[in-house]
């Protein structure tokens, strides 16, 4: 008889377990946000810039993925745009884009960890100065997007010894 009891309760201990994941999906760049670039649409100086404010709530983020439409991409020879992506002011993730990225959708996903604190501004910043001769790109002005995800993980301590321990 002890047993159906045994196993309900491992049922019970592994379905509290699970984890919860909770998304926040702003669009970003719009045509518009503030676009402050110095020879637009081509980024390549120190400081160009997009930036407007989103709705991003009051959870801390553990990770953004960023999906920035890339529209042109001369870059050759090496050259690079390094960008920075900042909430509020603060830096919370920094990526490049190369040649070889082409044109396109870019997508990649960042370790990040930021409690948003309601509306913030959100800003692309380039940190880094194309050397002559090597290029550019263009940032899409439609079709951007950046999903912040916050993951709750249930902490369990239980363990089927401590289980058994119950039913001796």
């Amino acid at each position: 008889m002890k047993k159906p009891y045994l196993l309900l309760l491992l049922v019970m201990v592994m379905t509290v377990t699970t984890a919860t994941t909770a998304t926040v999906t702003v669009d970003f760049p719009e045509s518009s946000d503030t676009w402050g670039v110095s020879s637009y649409p081509y980024w390549w100086h120190v400081g160009d810039t997009v930036y407007g404010d989103r709705e991003l709530g009051s959870e801390e983020f553990d990770e953004v993925t960023i999906h920035l439409p890339i529209s042109y991409n001369s870059l050759n020879s090496g050259g690079h745009v390094d960008l920075e992506l900042r909430l509020d002011g603060t830096t919370v993730t920094d990526f490049s884009i190369v040649e070889s990225d082409g044109t396109g959708m870019w997508e990649d996903t960042f370790t990040i960890s930021y409690t948003p604190s309601g509306t913030e501004e959100v800003r692309y910043y380039e940190t880094n100065q194309v050397t002559s001769g090597a290029g550019s790109i263009s940032i899409g002005t439609s079709g951007g997007y950046l999903d912040f995800e916050t993951v709750d993980t249930a902490v369990q301590a239980t363990s089927l010894g401590m289980v058994k321990a119950l039913f001796k």
